[in-house]
This record gives C-alpha cells, sequence and structure tokens, in this order.
C-alpha cells in the first residue's frame, strides 16, 4: 500500500505523519480538520476540501 508523508510545520515544531493516500489519512493526522492560520501546500486536489 503507498503511503504520503504528511508535514506539518512551526518554528519549533514539525509534525511527521505517515498515513494512507486520501483524506481520512490526511485527517487522521488531526491537524488539518481543525486548522485555521494560514497553509502553504502544493495544490493537491484533497486540500480544496477543506473549508478555510
Amino acid at each position: 500500500m503507498r503511503r504520503w508523508l504528511h508535514v506539518a510545520c512551526t518554528d519549533f515544531l514539525t509534525l511527521l505523519h505517515l498515513a494512507p493516500r486520501s483524506r481520512a489519512g490526511a485527517d487522521a493526522g488531526e491537524v488539518l480538520p481543525n486548522y485555521r492560520g494560514v497553509l502553504v501546500h502544493d495544490s493537491l486536489s484533497l486540500y480544496a476540501g477543506y473549508p478555510h
């Protein structure tokens, strides 16, 4: 099974999350569903589903 490495960083912390290639996999890292700041991403289609 292919997996993606999701990365979320601040100036002080880095979260690495290995998950299946899906939105559910990205959500399992528990960062994106509730994030309200500035998100820089690579325009992967699954990011378009987040409302904020």
